[in-house]
């Protein structure tokens, strides 16, 4: 069945809406998991904590003892995170069994802090969990405006000890667990409603007798030999959101049908899923950079629409960018095939030159419009053939001889032609046969194509 316009934009329209849904929705809280379901939490509910302040700003620990006092003070919930006192430790992401917080340098860009646990991957189980600030950005415990807050990024940090993930929708900017930060930035001192349902879910006293039946020693040589230990990725807060660009490239973006052209997606950012519409009524594709075969002669718009973690989307439209060649307007409107012939090795005399390929340019952007005027109006059809059949000989000049002549009033008449159509024409026609016009009256166009006026 043969689906009209109105029935394809409806149907892309609610395509746009079930992605947004699946991936721009706000997320309450995200638990982490392992790979066969199991939520990953402590057992044991009181989770000591040493802090190395080495390289933070004076007053550090002070602060992440309060972002610490953060997630034990949630009405509800029987996780405790204690201070266990200073430590001279630096070894971040180590499974030792004992849970540090400390400052070092961070290579990867744009990562302001990072917490690594250790669980037991058959039941979940949480063994260790060390969060680190990266030295190369400025830190502060006063919430100024030139540097990043500790107690602020450490809050959220926690916050993935306790077992809760980074969140990255639009609607979730301003819960703990979002997973940005700027300068300045304090609102992460203080949970969300969400963050709190999160380590209630966890921990609240409807879970805790699950969670807490069987203590695992954590030391080292127990958690290597006698239970199987693993790690959940890196969590890590950035600094600003990740730069999204949307843009393609196709090649070759004319040609004779079929024309088979291969897009180049040139988008940037923390992409989740891109489509296309290639403007020839064809399905979309969900492919990052697809190869599309164009059937059809015209010129079509191709539209890129990429989404984001965030669950934003941006688009790019490129109208007309795709010239696929069909039979020559002159063949469908002249009657007398000797005719037709000569505008043929003349097309073939000048397909190198440049202004011919941007004549050509024009000429396949509005095919279809063109043939519909001359249909519509048989008396600019039978102008056409007027103006080419007293013309035919200069046509063929230009073709075998490469230069010819053409005088004043026979430009008139072939100007006059031109503003008759631009008359019945869209906006970009009128726009593209005044430019063709202006080439004519400055002589530019027709010396460029060989032809000097007598």
């Amino acid at each position: 069945m043969r689906k009209n316009k109105t029935s394809r934009a409806i149907g892309y329209g609610v395509l746009i809406l079930l992605i947004n849904l699946m991936c721009s929705s706000a997320h309450a809280f995200i638990v982490n998991k392992t790979g066969s379901g199991k939520e990953i939490k402590w057992f044991h509910l009181n989770v000591p904590y040493s802090i190395n302040a080495t390289g933070g700003p004076y007053g550090s620990s002070k602060t992440i003892q309060a972002s610490m006092q953060t997630w034990t003070n949630v009405p509800g919930a029987d996780l405790t995170f204690s201070y266990a006192g200073t430590t001279s430790s630096s070894a971040w992401g180590e499974n030792d069994g004992k849970n540090i917080v400390c400052f070092g340098n961070i290579a990867e860009s744009g990562v302001l802090a990072q917490n690594i646990l250790w669980y037991n991957s058959s039941t979940g189980q949480t063994l260790d969990s060390d969060v680190e600030f990266n030295t190369n950005f400025p830190w502060g415990t006063d919430g100024s405006s030139n540097s990043y807050d500790v107690q602020n990024v450490g809050t959220h940090e926690l916050g993935h000890s306790v077992g809760l993930a980074d969140l990255y929708g639009a609607a979730d900017s301003e819960k703990t667990m979002y997973g940005y930060s700027a300068t300045g930035e304090t609102k992460q001192r203080t949970l969300d409603q969400d963050d709190i349902n999160g380590i209630n879910y966890l921990y609240g006293n409807n879970n805790t007798s699950s969670s807490t039946t069987t203590t695992i020693s954590t030391t080292s040589s127990v958690a290597t030999t006698s239970i199987p230990v693993t790690t959940i990725p890196v969590t890590t807060t950035t600094s600003i959101p990740p730069v999204r660009e949307v843009d393609y490239k196709g090649s070759p973006v004319s040609g004779k049908a079929p024309l088979t052209v291969t897009f180049n997606n040139l988008s940037k950012g923390d992409i989740t899923y891109q489509y296309w519409d290639f403007g020839d009524g064809s399905s979309v594709s969900f492919d990052s950079s697809p190869v599309h075969k164009y059937r059809k002669s015209g010129t079509f718009t191709v539209t890129l629409v990429v989404g984001f973690v965030d669950g934003s989307n941006q688009q790019m439209v490129k109208e007309n960018y795709i010239s696929v060649e069909s039979r020559c307007l002159f063949v469908s409107a002249l009657e007398n095939q000797a005719h037709i012939e000569k505008i043929r090795q003349l097309r073939a005399a000048l397909k190198d030159n440049l202004y011919w390929r941007e004549l050509s340019v024009i000429y396949y952007r509005h095919f279809f419009e063109v043939t519909l005027i001359l249909r519509k109006c048989p008396e600019l059809r039978d102008e056409l053939q007027r103006l080419v059949s007293n013309q035919i000989e200069t046509i063929e000049k230009l073709s075998t001889v490469g230069e010819t002549t053409i005088r004043a009033d026979d430009l008139e008449e072939i100007i006059g032609f031109l503003m008759q159509i631009k008359e019945h024409g869209s906006i970009r026609l009128q726009e593209d046969i005044d430019s063709v016009i202006a080439g004519i009256k400055h002589t530019m166009l027709l010396e460029g194509l060989g032809i000097y006026r007598e």
